[in-house]
């Protein structure tokens, strides 16, 4: 995305680093010392309510930005959701870099659209809506753009493989829930003969036709949102980066985009019935 001379500088100032599940990047209300991109894995910005308890503003994942460049504290933690692999780079350095070269700041300019982007289809998938839509759409977002590793069992990756790589505690957080909730919520579509219940991160969905009903959305509508999304992570990256960024990134396991394939229409319901008529007086 930047010429070679940009591309230089920035080998010069990152680097590579690693965290396991749990780790705090920045703590809120610390200084924002760091900027970079998830190179695998997934990141998650939370919020401390008042009262103690915590919520999910945002998920980072593969190829997504992170860190403040407007704010001198961090208004979120950044803390791993999953083992990650991030490309840092000193803030105040990497500011001084924009100032130097204007036409990177073009680049940050249409990051920033795509995050605003991103959050405005968060609101409107998951706000105002049933614990039982949010899961359901939550599943097919995951099922669609595929970006999980196969299930245990499976040697490949299967078409109709959802993946929750995050703790039920940090779904239910993302989702506005609670864990009982989600497990209920699963449970059900399991009982319902949706979807088959692989392992605690690993479902098979059975019946698509029915999840999409239970979302309350359309299979175009979620397919607009996980097509920006997909663009993002198939990005090949930068010639020159850190030692190493390009191994990380070519390691990741990465499955072909799933087909949508959806059971045929029952057409008995579609056929027209004969109308009863009154028998003449």
């Amino acid at each position: 995305m930047v010429g070679t001379r940009i591309s230089e500088e920035i080998e010069k100032l990152s680097r590579l680093k690693r965290y396991a599940v749990g780790d705090t990047i920045q703590a809120e209300g610390e200084n924002s010392d760091i900027v970079g991109q998830v190179v695998s894995g997934i990141l998650k910005l939370s919020k401390t309510l008042p009262d103690g308890r915590q919520h999910i503003v945002d998920l980072c994942n593969v190829g997504d930005f992170f860190g403040e460049l407007g704010e001198d504290t961090n208004p979120f933690s950044i803390e791993s959701a999953t083992a990650v692999t991030l490309c840092c780079v000193n803030r105040k350095a990497f500011l001084e870099l924009v100032e130097r070269h204007r036409e990177f700041e073009h680049i940050l300019l249409g990051k920033t659209i795509d995050d605003l982007a991103r959050a405005r289809n968060r609101l409107l998938l998951f706000g105002c809506h049933t614990t039982m839509e949010r899961m359901a759409t939550y599943l097919l977002l995951q099922l669609f753009t595929h970006r999980a590793a196969p299930p245990p069992d499976r040697s490949q990756p299967r078409e109709n493989i959802a993946a929750c790589p995050i703790s039920r505690r940090d779904l239910a957080s993302y989702l506005g829930t609670s864990v009982e909730t989600i497990s209920r919520n699963i449970q059900m579509l399991s009982r319902q003969g949706i979807l088959r219940i692989i392992d605690s991160a690993h479902f098979e969905v059975l019946d698509q036709r029915r999840l999409l009903a239970r979302s309350g959305y359309s299979e175009l509508d979620l397919l607009a949102v996980t097509r920006r999304q997909r663009a993002g992570e198939e990005r090949t990256p930068p010639a020159r980066y850190p030692a190493g960024y390009r191994d990380a990134v070519a390691a990741q396991p990465r499955a072909p985009a799933p087909t949508v394939r959806l059971a045929p229409a029952n057409t008995a319901m579609l056929e027209p019935r004969p109308v009863a008529r009154a028998a003449p007086k």
